[in-house]
């Protein structure tokens, strides 16, 4: 990631989530990027937030019985 932001071929990135939390160096040379955006995991966690994750989390219940595709999904059953 931090060669293509080098590179110009990747414009930013915002991340929430680490191979290994927290993070091991604050200092490292992709956190420091100008064009990198870092927050904890924790950073969508509002009540609105997870009021919203418990009804997608709803509906997707009844599409997949449904038999129907949740909604969001990244991969294929």
């Amino acid at each position: 990631m931090l060669k293509g932001l080098e590179s110009g071929k990747v414009f930013g990135v915002g991340i929430d989530v680490y191979h290994t939390e927290p993070f091991p160096t604050p200092l490292d040379m992709f956190l420091s990027h100008p064009r990198v955006v870092a927050t904890p995991h924790v950073a969508g966690v509002t009540y609105i937030s997870y009021r919203n994750m418990a009804r997608l989390v709803a509906d997707n219940v009844k599409r997949i019985i449904a038999g129907e595709d949740p909604i969001g999904a990244a991969n294929k059953f």
